[in-house]
């Protein structure tokens, strides 16, 4: 059990850096122009948690993330972080890795295993169902 302080109070938590696991959506495969949005979660409750979501190794969205004394004691708070693509383009076609960092009571970090972002081209969706009709004939 760890004693975190808070404003002078202490709070105890079950908290585990070793039971610490990363989870993200599973893979996705979307046309071209939909919106898709794609989720991080972790398995234990931070005071601050830090998310870096990166694609190539290059971080291209960080997140700081509180929560405040009475928050963290409730069940239902909700450890996750999402990416949002409202217009997705092919260019966005990648492995999408989330990275966690946590301050207190120990520095640590997980990483996910990345969620899978494939693109269609709508235009070779169109190309794909007309080849399917003539083979049919």
């Amino acid at each position: 059990m760890f004693c975190i302080s808070y404003h002078k109070m202490c709070l105890f938590t079950g908290v585990s850096l070793d039971t610490l696991v990363v989870i993200q959506s599973p893979d996705v495969s979307v046309m071209e122009g939909e919106t898709v949005n794609i989720t991080c979660c972790w398995t234990e409750m931070f005071e601050r948690v830090w998310v870096h979501w990166r694609k190539n190794g290059i971080t291209i969205r960080r997140q700081v993330l509180h929560n405040k004394a009475q928050e963290s004691l409730k069940k239902d708070t909700n450890n996750c972080s999402s990416l949002t693509f409202p217009n997705i383009t092919r260019n966005d076609s990648r492995r999408y890795i989330c990275r966690v960092f946590v301050g207190i009571p120990l520095p640590v970090e997980r990483n996910g295993t990345g969620t899978l972002v494939t693109v269609n081209d709508l235009e070779s969706s169109d190309y794909d169902s007309d080849d399917h009709s003539a083979d049919s004939r």
